[in-house]
């Protein structure tokens, strides 16, 4: 089984399987918004004609936070060029355009799979992390940057869709936890 072993395209998949990122929050995100233990969500990176175009305006009120940084997260961090003052930079080093993370994308982590990847089922996988870990509401609300909780018929709704399932898939095989015959039941 392969594994995502391109720094940037490495770095991408952990803030968002292991802090709920945005796929613009994990773009935005610069190495000064890293704390010890934390990291700050202040920006989000959107593109306005394939050039970058950040913005202090996040999708909700409640997705300025700040998250905790697990360790696994913390070993990718150390293990990534500084290459620009972004995370996520463009392969140069310089700022990333929409065709230049379609391209990272899809040449370092959506071809390892055998199905269509997208990067926000990594957020969805680590909601359903801290659902299956017993993080309440609340909480989970907190991290993941979400106002209010969903509500179907007055009933918190939980992350039940095939999406999740391949995100769970791709964190575990991709970032190399398990070999494919060990998640054979998925």
């Amino acid at each position: 089984m392969n594994v995502v072993v391109e720094p940037r395209a490495r770095v991408f998949c952990a803030l968002c399987l292991y802090c709920g990122l945005r796929k613009e929050e994990a773009l935005g995100l610069q190495w000064s918004d890293i704390q010890s233990s934390s990291l700050t969500i202040r920006r989000a990176m959107t593109f306005l004609n394939n050039q970058q175009d950040p913005v202090d305006d996040l999708k909700t009120k409640a997705a300025h936070r700040v998250v905790p940084i697990p360790d696994k997260l913390r070993s990718v961090l150390l293990d990534t060029p500084h290459l620009s003052r972004y995370i996520v930079p463009a392969a140069d080093g310089g700022d990333m355009t929409r065709s230049a993370f379609t391209r990272l994308w899809n040449s370092h982590v959506a071809a390892l799979v055998p199905f269509s990847l997208h990067p926000h089922m990594l957020r969805h996988t680590y909601a359903t992390t801290l659902y299956r870990a017993g993080v309440d509401l609340r909480t989970a609300q907190k991290l993941i940057g979400r106002g209010a909780p969903a509500r179907q018929g007055g009933v918190p709704t939980l992350p039940t869709s095939a999406a999740i399932c391949m995100g769970v898939f791709f964190s575990l095989a991709v970032f190399g936890f398990c070999n494919k015959n060990q998640i054979a039941y998925f």
